[in-house]
């Protein structure tokens, strides 16, 4: 059925009733003693529902991420719940286990995070000065009621972190935003092999964890901008930018500006001082219209010239 799919055959198209049927057998299996059933079972929705991570080559190597989902389906809340059960009662692998964590967030009803709006889109819109940083709006419950503690379990350094990424990716779908998710999302948001959208998706959630801890690695990323041998190219730069802006920490966005950065970095951490919601920004920007540096004066002159500053 995949090959069909992907070579656009289309020989495999299934109704939405045939759907159902399909999702009401592979879920009911997971009740039976079979082992291996049970995890055919388990790998089967997980293929329908398009949590599945695979690899594939690219004109740039290996890139890994979650295979897109040929139909856009919700599972239902028994349907969950009874995935549930079955992840929390069964010794699985790594990656069957971090397959059906991403489960989780298709059931209906819940709104994950990154799909409420296109983040990085309205994080550029800051970065561009078009509105200040305190009108972003934080996330809305997903609504997610059952807990999800159990999972994590799986953060820590004794589970492989390939694996453990996609479990810290699940809970912050479902709006979960702990310290325990730092390390597997860093690893996901500073690994090339995996795609840009997934790694997006990690550093969003990174920065809603909103702890000290985070801020090295945004710093890190956005001061590669600096280094005249960077090989990174622009993606890390800019998605640390970003992640600082979301993070909206004054002390470390005024350390940023006397850097002295690019122009394209420059202004938008002095957008972010000034559109911040903690008011010391707008002081701190005043306390450098006298700065030495006339990139910095610059930046700050705009920064408080800004529509929505006045």
């Amino acid at each position: 059925m995949e090959s069909s799919y992907v070579n656009e055959w289309k020989l495999c198209f299934l109704t939405d009733n045939q759907h159902s049927v399909l999702e009401d057998i592979l879920v009911k299996a997971l009740s039976l003693g079979d082992q291996i059933a049970q995890r055919k079972a388990i790998k089967a929705i997980c293929w329908l529902m398009g949590t599945t991570i695979q690899e594939w080559n690219s004109s740039s190597g290996l890139i890994i991420g979650k295979r897109s989902p040929l139909w856009c389906r919700k599972l239902s809340s028994e349907k969950i719940q009874e995935i549930e059960k079955f992840l929390q009662g069964q010794n699985l692998d790594p990656k069957t286990l971090a397959e059906g964590c991403l489960l989780l967030t298709k059931e209906r009803g819940i709104n994950p995070v990154y799909s409420e709006g296109d983040w990085m889109y309205e994080i550029a819109v800051i970065a561009d000065g078009a509105k200040p940083r305190r009108q972003l709006l934080a996330p809305k419950p997903t609504g997610q009621l059952a807990s999800v503690d159990w999972m994590k379990k799986f953060l820590g350094n004794e589970f492989p972190q390939e694996w453990s990424c996609w479990i810290a990716q699940a809970l912050g779908a479902l709006g979960v935003f702990v310290p325990e998710m730092i390390r597997p999302l860093t690893f996901l948001f500073t690994n090339a092999k995996y795609t840009e959208e997934d790694r997006n998706e990690a550093l969003i959630y990174l920065a809603m964890i909103d702890v000290p801890q985070v801020l090295p690695v945004m710093v890190l990323a956005a001061d590669l901008i600096l280094k005249n041998n960077n090989h990174f190219g622009d993606y890390y730069p800019s998605r640390g930018l970003f992640g600082l802006l979301l993070l909206d920490n004054v002390n470390v966005l005024a350390e940023q500006m006397l850097k002295n950065p690019p122009d394209d970095f420059m202004l938008p951490y002095a957008y972010g001082l000034a559109g911040s919601r903690d008011p010391r920004g707008q002081a701190m920007l005043q306390q450098m219209r006298k700065h030495p540096n006339k990139n910095i004066r610059t930046a700050v002159e705009a920064a408080l010239a800004a529509p929505w500053n006045r």
